[in-house]
């Protein structure tokens, strides 16, 4: 699959700047727009929705809201004002883009509250997919290669039935977004000054983003460039704006969780649970605490990788390899040692780094100018790929029980909603359901004078 055209050598780069650019090396100038560039845009994009579109098991997306979605944003957005909601806390932290999403769903009618959720979170994922194959223009020229960490953003398979199809685990992709963002150095002004913006939108979205403030210190260091350095700015904000109320007491995480700063805890779960779960897919992660076997395959393989990487000689990109990895390790220790566990969610965005760790280690050579290179140079990363697309199909739709089995078709709640809103005029409010009844985040109280 080729999106772009093949982008012009890198420019020649002094000496000492070397290792700067060799970690955030800047990216070349896009390609102008042209018919062909957008119909194959607008085929992958076509694509990777069709393929969210149905990955939902029991009520399909477009017509259920699931969890947070439903009981935090969409229930604070129809009941309060926009500044109430915006800045209401969730679990002790602020999520500010899944709850602007709410504030455009809740414009709409009551009973399309459901898919216009869904095509919010589809869009999203899409978008951030997008962003990501622009942002890695600079560690990776060549189109195919670029697509091969961008994907993984739609084909997600680490948790499908918790963090696929609503707007609240968008934090996780973003997180995967804005590493990639973070390595880049825009070639274009509007690159430079979108930047820091979406490092402030991540960062007022998760408070996750903290593990990321290492990577940001590196990149303002070492580029010295207006946007880095205003992306380091945007990044601290935003942690500061989820830090200091919940440090200060003006938030809590009421019992969601008990932090467990254990460095070994959290090396092991990373190294028997994060990395085979990445490769392996959702199916097979409940199986690892009791499949050491399963465990030792993957490292062997990734051992493999490695090696292939070095005999090949296929220019691998250590420098970007070690970035990736590093900061799944952050953002996973930060996720672990936060909750002291490990939800199915949390392992996507280090799975996302994990997979574009593999790729920068296979990637084939870069081309001289002149001849392509051959086929073959191409076989190591080709076959990591047909690899994971196995894993994607493999878990495209998996039952997870309390969303399959409990979430109810939210056009038939609306319905019985507005009848009974109808049937008794001095009822003000109705309640409909994102989940289980007796779930914390369940309950989505809608005015009936949305419903009359």
């Amino acid at each position: 699959m080729v999106v772009d055209d093949e982008a012009p050598p890198r420019p020649a780069v002094a000496r000492d700047d070397r290792s700067a650019h060799a970690a955030f090396p800047s990216a070349p100038p896009g390609p102008p727009w042209s018919w062909r560039r957008l119909a194959t845009w607008a085929l992958l994009l076509a694509a990777g929705g069709l393929y969210l579109s149905r990955r939902t098991a029991g009520v399909n997306a477009f017509d259920s809201v699931w969890a947070e979605d439903g009981a935090n944003f969409l229930n604070d957005a129809a009941n309060n004002t926009i500044v109430e909601a915006l800045t209401r806390p969730v679990n002790g932290y602020f999520l500010l883009y899944p709850r602007l999403l709410a504030e455009v769903t809740t414009r709409f009618p009551v009973d399309l509250w459901a898919f216009v959720n869904e095509l919010l979170a589809m869009g999203s994922t899409l978008a951030l997919a997008g962003i990501v194959y622009q942002a890695s223009a600079g560690h990776l020229r060549r189109p195919v290669v670029r697509f091969l960490v961008a994907a993984p953003v739609v084909l997600q398979w680490v948790a499908n039935g918790e963090a696929v199809n609503n707007v609240a685990t968008l934090q996780f992709a973003m997180l995967y977004t804005l590493f990639w963002v973070l390595v880049s150095v825009p070639a274009s002004r509007a690159g430079r000054v979108l930047a820091p913006a979406f490092a402030a939108l991540v960062s007022l979205s998760t408070v996750l983003a903290l593990a990321l403030v290492p990577l940001a210190v590196a990149r303002a260091a070492s580029r010295r460039d207006r946007a880095g350095i205003a992306m380091l700015a945007a990044l601290l904000v935003g942690v500061a704006v989820q830090i200091i109320p919940y440090a200060t007491g003006l938030t809590g995480r009421h019992g969601i969780g008990e932090t467990k700063p254990d460095p070994g805890w959290v090396l092991t779960r990373f190294v028997d649970l994060q990395v085979p779960a990445a490769f392996l897919g959702e199916k097979i992660t409940p199986t690892l605490p009791d499949s050491p076997r399963l465990v030792v395959l993957v490292w062997a393989g990734v051992v493999l990788v490695v090696a292939v990487g070095f005999w090949r000689r296929l220019e691998p990109a250590w420098v970007l390899a070690a970035l990736a990895i590093g900061n799944a390790l952050a953002i996973f220790a930060a996720e672990a040692v936060a909750m002291g566990s490990v939800p199915d969610r949390y392992l996507v965005a280090p799975m996302l780094l994990l997979v574009s760790t593999v790729v920068a280690v296979l990637r084939p050579r870069a081309a001289p100018p002149g001849p392509r290179p051959r086929v073959v140079a191409f076989a190591p990363v080709a076959v990591f790929a047909a690899l994971m697309m196995v894993v994607a199909f493999a878990n495209y739709r998996v039952e997870y029980p309390r969303r399959t089995l409990w979430v109810k078709s939210w056009t038939a709640q609306v319905s019985a909603g507005a009848a009974q809103c109808r049937a008794e005029p001095a009822r003000r409010t109705v309640v409909v359901l994102s989940g289980k009844y007796y779930m914390p985040y369940a309950r989505v109280t809608i005015p009936c004078r949305r419903l009359r």
